[in-house]
């Protein structure tokens, strides 16, 4: 039977931020780049958000935060960053349809300039067929790899499942002297950022600024934390983790290299869960894998459920006239690439 998903029966209404997380909460899986905090950290780069709730005729059935980058007021091109979010676990294909046609008839289009979208989606025939049908065309074959963990049980619980390897590791970080704190201090974010930059700077491998996470520390409140590594007295590493719906996903890390065989990584991923659990997330993201690496191995070593995204997506359309019909789409998608990229 052929995918129906009529924009007539689907449409949005533009939500509050007040109301922003609740919605999120109804998601089953949620992933940062929806979080109304990381939309005040893009802020800090130039961008403006729009968030909206889709419905099927009166059914809430998906949200999305869309990042805007306006110039001279004139909105130019539109972003993103793994949505939309449905809050049924297993939407049906025409639902899904719905909501991508219905996201690219208000943005997308001539007058609102082109839309970038890594959809929050798994990478299957299916769901590749459906963005086609939806008018997306792929920009990338770069995707979101990662994994989830299931924070539901005890405490002992969650620990019996790590690998054995992994909770050996825990408990060596523990005979070395490694502590762990929280904090949402400004000072621990700038130190702990910083670092990351010049390591990142390093490899010519981009990171986001201290102004974005400082503003994603604002606007989140519990929902973001830092966790630093000490030994002894010294700090020797820290991560960032940010909880966004029912998921709590590791953001950046650092380590002090001298501190290599003090099992550092063991330590903060495994206080993560603990503190992700004890804020009320359910689900714990382990942020990231793909590489062929050691750190890829050891977030495997987590023992979470893996899964892939699909790629980046365009959505661009120009209205059928004899006057515009010559213009062809890539025009668009060019903007775009020179503005998001």
């Amino acid at each position: 039977m052929p995918m129906r998903g009529s924009v007539a029966e689907y449409h949005y209404e533009h939500a509050d931020v007040d109301d922003w997380r609740n919605w999120l909460r109804r998601a089953p899986v949620s992933y940062v780049g929806q979080s109304d905090a990381y939309g005040e950290g893009k802020a800090t780069q130039g961008w403006s958000v729009s968030r909206v709730v889709f419905r099927n005729r009166n059914r809430a059935v998906a949200a999305c935060q869309i990042q805007e980058r306006r110039i001279a007021g004139i909105l130019v091109v539109s972003r993103v960053h793994q949505g939309p979010l449905f809050f049924d676990s297993n939407p049906s294909p025409d639902v899904v349809l719905g909501v991508y046609r219905a996201l690219r008839k208000g943005w997308g289009r001539l007058w609102t300039g082109p839309l970038v979208i890594s959809p929050a989606l798994v990478d299957t025939p299916e769901n590749r067929k459906i963005l086609r049908l939806a008018g997306y065309r792929k920009r990338s074959d770069v995707a979101v790899q990662s994994a989830l963990l299931d924070l539901n049980g005890t405490e002992g619980d969650l620990f019996a499942r790590l690998s054995s390897n992994f909770r050996n590791r825990c408990r060596k970080a523990e005979k070395a002297g490694v502590t762990v704190d929280v904090s949402n201090s400004p000072e621990v974010i700038d130190w702990l950022v910083r670092n990351n930059i010049n390591t990142l700077s390093a490899k010519n491998v981009f990171a986001n600024t201290v102004e974005f996470y400082q503003a994603v520390a604002r606007a989140a409140g519990d929902d973001f934390f830092v966790l630093r590594a000490l030994h002894g007295d010294e700090p020797v590493g820290g991560a960032i983790f940010l909880r966004t719906g029912n998921t709590t996903k590791y953001e950046i890390g650092w380590r002090c290299p001298k501190a290599h065989n003090l099992y550092l990584g063991y330590a903060l991923m495994w206080n993560a869960i603990k503190e992700a659990r004890r804020r009320g997330a359910v689900l714990y993201d382990v942020g990231g894998l793909g590489d062929a690496g050691g750190f890829t191995r050891f977030k495997r070593e987590m023992k979470g459920r893996e899964y892939q995204l699909i790629g980046d997506h365009i959505g661009f359309d120009l209205p059928d006239t004899p006057s515009l019909r010559l213009i062809p789409s890539q025009i668009g998608q060019f903007a775009a690439l020179a503005i998001v990229t």
